[in-house]
């Protein structure tokens, strides 16, 4: 026979053969194998099989991968709705029992822990939905590679928009009543208090994000742009948080020592960050991976505080964060064309 290659034949659990030096054939040589040899036109025709089966291969698991991440994002979008559920009841149960005197100031000290609950309420349910719609929006990011999976995509969409269509019309109607029957005087103490909570969450959610990219660029050795672009979010925020806190008659010094040790426990373990990449994908990719996740996930963040801020707050409120954070935006989503335009890489990006 002419023009003859060699062949291994593996023994094992599943014995199987392989053409050296041909995209399928294991790096590592196994302990049992033997060499055979075909001839040219053999060749040829293993060589066509051989690269259908690792194409097939490759093919079945990006298939996995989406229905995976599918159901990373389903299961996160539940747990966002049932938030809502709980959430939304005990607001307009605060508001049907709210008891305010006909506007009379000397009423509101009185009054005050009343104010405190329903601004707390208030923001974490608006909270609740911003949440929702970016976590929807990241289905929007899967790329679906067949017909089933375009169809549970449409599907899931659908069913995420109705939901949240329906609750924040509630949340809107409810706002209105509180409107209307609550003093001015009063309205304002609350809003108040939702400014100064909202502030107070973008600081530390902006500082937690900023130093877990500091630490991914330090433990996987590239470069910490985006760190540095969340260090300067993070110096607006802080400095429009310090003037909310002397209005208040806080203490700064205290504040900051209550907000590092939150963030320090926060990123003690995994489950309470923000960007958590997976093991399979940087073993297999590398840096290049961490690196373009940390990214995605970046900007998704910075996303979400900026539509919360101002979802929360008018918008005068707050402006030098906001422009801050948009800034921020759209130097993520510059350094993500530029990452992509350099490589591709799997990414996962619903894993947060």
């Amino acid at each position: 026979m002419g023009n003859e290659t060699q062949v291994k034949s593996y023994w094992g659990l599943d014995p199987h053969w392989a053409i050296i030096k041909v995209k399928g054939c294991p790096e590592v040589e196994p302990n049992l194998c033997l060499y055979q040899r075909v001839c040219g036109s053999c060749q040829a025709q293993l060589e066509d099989i051989q690269l259908a089966e690792v194409t097939q291969a490759v093919v079945e698991e990006e298939q996995q991968d989406i229905f995976s991440s599918i159901k990373q994002v389903y299961e996160k979008i539940s747990a966002t709705q049932s938030k809502v559920d709980s959430q939304l009841p005990k607001y307009q149960e605060l508001i049907e029992g709210l008891e305010i005197s006909a506007g009379s100031p000397k009423y509101l000290p009185q009054a005050r822990s009343n104010m405190q609950m329903l601004a707390k309420a208030q923001a974490d349910l608006s909270d609740h939905l911003t949440r929702l719609v970016v976590e929807v929006a990241s289905l929007k990011r899967l790329q679906p590679s067949t017909a089933a999976q375009l169809k549970l995509l449409k599907g899931l969409l659908r069913a995420k928009y109705e939901f949240y269509q329906e609750n924040m019309f509630q949340f809107r109607d409810l706002r209105r009543r509180l409107e209307a029957m609550t003093p001015t005087e009063v309205l304002n103490e609350i809003q108040a208090i939702v400014d100064h909570q909202a502030i107070n969450s973008a600081y530390i959610s902006t500082k937690q994000l900023g130093l877990e990219a500091l630490l991914l660029a330090d433990k996987h050795q590239f470069a910490p742009r985006i760190a540095q672009v969340l260090a300067t979010v993070e110096g607006v925020v802080m400095e429009e948080l310090q003037i909310s806190i002397q209005e208040h008659r806080e203490d700064w010094d205290q504040h900051q020592l209550q907000v590092q040790e939150f963030v320090k426990r926060c990123l003690q373990g995994s489950s309470h960050r923000f960007v958590r990449p997976s093991r399979r994908l940087t073993k297999a990719h590398g840096t290049k991976y961490v690196s373009q996740f940390l990214s995605e996930r970046s900007e998704i963040v910075v996303t979400q505080i900026h539509l919360q801020l101002c979802a929360k707050c008018v918008d005068k409120k707050f402006k030098r964060t906001k422009e801050a954070l948009q800034a921020a935006q759209l130097q993520l989503l510059d350094n993500q064309e530029k990452g992509q335009r350099s490589t591709t890489v799997g990414t996962e990006s619903t894993r947060s």
